[in-house]
């Protein structure tokens, strides 16, 4: 069986000298103003990275998948969408995040990854980074679940067992589902109902 790679993303590690920012600094740079109102950024690994623009089936996809699990939800929790994640390093801003609690629990901070069940990205021209970069931060912050939607080949890639803080962060457990079955998956402890990758993506 051939295993094939996605190509090289547009975050990448460089010879370079940069400067890191932390996570409190990134907080001051927007409360000061150091970004335009329509420019979308996300702190990775204390860099500052340039959001990619939304395509249509990524829009789509999001949307679906955050219908599918707030179906799927028992109560006292919530789906938020493209919203911040606070790390020791990283504010990176999933696709999706299942939380615990009332939205407005999260007026006077972002949640941090012992609050979310489940962070999903979804990924279509971004599935390199997510895979590597995102995996990694994830993986290293302790988050408990991690989905990547692979819309270019109709799969949702699942990790779980994180790592923690090592020199190669990474999940215990990944596994990789394909059209035909179901992603099981539990909130806050309760197993929910497991949701059909072919629901992902209808019939598109």
């Amino acid at each position: 069986m051939t295993t094939t790679f996605p190509p090289p993303g547009r975050y990448a590690r460089t010879a370079l000298p940069v400067r890191r920012f932390s996570v409190a600094e990134y907080h001051r740079m927007i409360a000061d103003g150091y970004f335009a109102s329509d420019e979308r950024f996300e702190l990775l690994e204390g860099l500052i990275v340039e959001k990619m623009s939304k395509n249509p089936p990524h829009e789509s996809v999001v949307a679906k998948a955050r219908r599918l699990l707030d179906r799927r939800l028992p109560p006292g929790w919530h789906v938020r969408v493209q919203s911040t994640l606070t790390t020791s390093d990283s504010e990176p801003e999933p696709d999706l995040a299942i939380v615990p609690g009332d939205e407005l629990d999260y007026f006077g901070r972002h949640p941090g990854p012992a609050d979310v069940a489940l962070v999903v990205e979804v990924a279509d021209s971004t599935l390199h980074d997510d895979l590597t970069v995102k995996f990694r931060i994830y993986a290293n912050a302790g988050v408990a679940l991690y989905w990547v939607i692979n819309i270019p080949e109709r799969q949702v890639h699942v990790y779980q067992g994180p790592s923690g803080p090592t020199a190669s962060p990474g999940f215990a457990t990944p596994a990789v589902f394909v059209s035909g079955q179901a992603v099981p998956h539990s909130v806050g402890g309760t197993p929910v109902d497991p949701v059909p990758v072919n629901e992902f993506f209808g019939k598109v």
